[in-house]
């Protein structure tokens, strides 16, 4: 029986199709590595959409289909890397699954107590020559065995645990411990983006959270954790003779950061100024770090005399002490493994693929562990590696356009510096506007930025850098050999250039993460993301033609602005608890367009929420903190909250903040610049010209925020009862009304309440709001906003 007519056509058009699809599809001869890596992402995405929804959704079939069509086409066609699909799915489905860890299995409850067992596995832990650093807040405790109350016998099981810990009892790396405390399982954030901490302690092999009750310490390292115990008790004294002669605490907290990626002796609003200006990648030991001790290291070698097969075959070695170091965050592991291959390469006369090692470095680290994928800096690593690899033929060959003029003249009017200084600046300025264009996708949907000055702060900062740690490595080395007559010289001159070039780097950040340089959006979905880094594929993945890839370029720009250019939600009214007996927070957003107020601190859950909630409206900070009455609970966090969420003003209610607040709350690292106000002081409240004006009544426990000017208004009132129960009350213009009332509860819950909704009146509301005695007020003046 022959097909119909209608059944050819669209055979013949698949047939096309298909065609034209492989035709566009990259050759892999030189890079077979690639699509693997493509379907073991693909395989791992579409497993963890599966485990987290329990059946197989839509988006995960999408992605093995998209998967397949991909290795399908990849050129030429090899059948077996279908094989990897499947595998990758198995792999993830495995460590989701973790037959291995009994520890969460046996806990009968949501919060159990028990006793665990275990070794500290904590690279990032500091020793105590260290004495510049604090003193970590958690470890990572390897569990071997756990008991529950009543119980005599321990069971085995494997499970990495995180612990908390204070500074009296912080211990070791490789000690073996046994903690009494709870196991506590962190509740999903009720934002619709939020931050989910389970979730991100488990791309880090992190299963369980454990709050101690106590610890004692059982042994010392023993086997090889002795070897690696040996080399973090040596960082520490190299990171000691590295702060020696710097005089400037920041300055000394910055160096460790950059050169051992100790992020601990950073402040937060240090670290905010860097996300800011797009340099955030000098904590991370990622590439950048790893190249440039390269570098120092094969420098140092050669002088000595070493030849360069020798060099090719120690340099890895060397270079994997210093990422253990480090704490072998991935961008850091990938860097050394893409050195490695490619030295171990050069040292056995071999020609290797540079994407092809990228992809090498990929597959490796998600055999280690599958769920690093969705690791921001995994992402943010890989994708600009990739996206400089694509583009670095272009940079190159811009580079030879310009010093093109210098190959014509003779011989005696050439000048070699100038034309290898044209050379450097073109690449440093083409690779540069790579990077922007490359991490740009995953800033605006992971952090809500885009950062325009991000392009000539990395570009001077990447110089900077290097000749930082040009100078920290032998300053480092030279301290721990206490050489006579070498103090003054390590002190007083490298230390002092050290201290000049680390405050051009802060005045450099400090510029670039101005609100002019520095601009927080609201993040755009994954989709759009997606279909950007798609544009930029298409520009960037050779074999292309020169329309695709015109094509590709002004299509990734297009969609980056629209990205950037989308209009601002409407002003709503965030109601957080975090299921305690603390009183509600309260997040305000402005009809100005200005940062939002927020009433109460809350607790570490709330604060978490609160982040993730103004990352996803587009927020930087908050530009107001009223705790509107003394109360254990409503001022206990302030200086907590204040260490994580950057505000201007902190306002306290009469008769002012409790006996050490308003110390604590000053000398946070975060208060730099901050002005703590008291509401019932008359005399400094302020001029008489409001945005922003809170009244209340501090025995009634309610506190009223008008919002707005002349034209639109919204008046939100919090009243809150002696037993805890919250009522939120928003009047707008024109008179609607929109109530929520809150119970005090075990889990945290968000609730919305829109400020021009014509639909948020509630017949349950009387017309007027109840009027109340208001002892004390506050004006905030235009001034101080930012």
């Amino acid at each position: 029986m022959k097909p119909s007519l209608g059944a050819a056509r669209l055979t013949s058009m698949t047939a096309q199709v298909w065609t034209a699809f492989r035709s566009g599809c990259p050759l892999c001869d030189t890079c077979p590595a690639v699509p693997l890596f493509a379907l073991a992402a693909v395989g791992i995405v579409s497993a963890e959409f599966a485990c987290r929804t329990g059946t197989l959704t839509l988006p995960a079939v999408i992605c093995l289909l998209g998967g397949g069509m991909v290795a399908a086409g990849m050129r030429p066609w090899r059948p077996r890397r279908l094989a990897v699909l499947p595998l990758a799915v198995a792999w993830t489905v495995l460590h989701h699954e973790a037959p291995w860890d009994r520890l969460g299995r046996h806990a009968p409850e949501r919060c159990c107590r028990m006793w665990v067992r275990g070794t500290v596995c904590d690279l990032r832990t500091v020793s105590e020559e260290t004495d510049v650093l604090p003193p970590p807040q958690a470890v990572v405790l390897a569990v071997r065995s756990f008991r529950l109350p009543g119980e005599a016998r321990w069971h085995p099981t494997r499970s990495s645990v995180l612990v908390r810990t204070s500074p009296e009892t912080v211990p070791a790396y490789g000690e073996r411990v046994m903690a009494e405390g709870v196991l506590v399982r962190d509740h999903p954030s009720p934002v619709s983006r939020g931050f989910d901490y389970a979730f991100y302690l488990r791309t880090r092999g992190i299963r369980h959270l454990f709050e101690p009750r106590g610890l004692q310490r059982e042994s010392a390292a023993t086997g090889w954790r002795r070897a690696v115990a040996c080399l973090l008790r040596a960082r520490g004294a190299l990171a000691a003779g590295l702060t020696r002669g710097i005089h400037d605490e920041d300055n000394a907290g910055l160096l460790l950061a950059m050169l051992f990626g100790f992020r601990s002796g950073v402040d937060a609003r240090t670290h905010s100024q860097f996300l800011r200006s797009g340099a955030i990648h000098l904590f991370a030991v990622s590439g950048l770090h790893v190249g440039i001790m390269a570098v120092v290291l094969g420098k140092t070698l050669q002088w000595l005399g070493m030849s360069q097969r020798r060099r090719c075959a120690a340099l890895p070695v060397l270079l994997g002490l210093y990422v253990l170091m480090t704490g072998a965050s991935p961008s850091a592991a990938r860097a050394w493994l893409m050195l490695s291959i490619g030295l171990v390469s050069r040292a056995c006369f071999r020609a290797v693929s540079p994407i092809n090692v990228v992809a090498v470095a990929g597959l490796v680290l998600l055999l280690a562990n599958p769920l690093a994928l969705f690791q921001t800096g995994f992402l943010f690593s890989f994708t600009l590696v990739a996206v400089l690899v694509l583009g670095w033929p272009m940079a190159a060959n811009l580079a030879a356009a310009a010093c093109e003029r210098e190959l014509w003249l003779p011989r005696a009017r050439k000048h070699p510096w100038r034309s290898a200084l044209v050379r450097k600046t073109v690449q440093a300025a083409t690779a540069g506007l790579l990077a922007w264009f490359g991490s740009a996708g995953i800033m605006l949907h992971t952090n809500g930025m885009l950062i325009p000055a991000a392009l000539p702060v990395n570009i001077l900062l990447s110089t900077l850098a290097g000749f930082i740690l040009s100078l920290a490595v032998p300053k480092a080395l030279l301290s721990c050999l206490c050489l006579p007559g070498t103090a003054f010289l390590l002190d007083g001159f490298l230390g002092g250039m050290l201290n000049a070039l680390l405050h051009l780097v802060r005045l450099l950040v400090d510029w670039g993460s101005r609100n002019g340089a520095s601009l927080t959006l609201a993040p755009p979905g994954l989709p759009s993301v997606l279909a950007y880094y798609a544009f930029l594929a298409l520009a960037l993945a050779p074999p292309r033609q020169r329309a695709l890839r015109l094509a590709g370029g002004c299509g990734a720009v297009v969609w980056i602005l629209a990205m950037a250019l989308r209009p601002d939600p409407e002003p709503v009214v965030a109601v957080f608890h975090g299921g305690g007996p603390q009183p509600p927070v309260l997040l305000l957003e402005d009809m100005g367009g200005l940062p939002p107020v927020q009433v109460f601190c809350g607790s570490r859950g709330t604060t978490r929420d609160l982040m993730a909630w103004m990352q996803e409206r587009g927020h930087r900070g908050t530009r107001l903190l009223v705790i509107p009455w003394r109360d254990s609970h409503a001022a206990g966090a302030v200086a907590p909250t204040l260490a994580l969420i950057e505000t201007d003003t902190v306002l306290f209610g009469d008769p002012g903040p409790p006996p050490g607040i308003a110390s604590r709350t000053q000398n946070t690292p975060n208060s730099a610049g901050q002005r703590v106000r008291c509401l019932g002081d008359s005399n400094r409240t302020g001029s008489p010209w409001t945005r922003v004006r809170v009244t209340g009544n501090a025995d009634g426990r309610t506190v009223t925020v008008h919002l707005g000017n002349s034209a639109e208004q919204a008046d939100i009132t919090l009243h809150v009862t002696a037993g805890g129960r919250a009522t939120v009350t928003v009047r707008n213009t024109n008179g609607e009304c929109a109530s929520v009332d809150t119970l005090p509860s075990l889990r945290r819950h968000c609730t919305i309440l829109p400020l021009r909704s014509s639909n948020a009146s509630n017949p349950r509301m009387p017309a007027r709001p109840r009027a109340f005695h208001a002892p004390w007020s506050a004006s905030v003046p235009r001034a101080s906003l930012r």
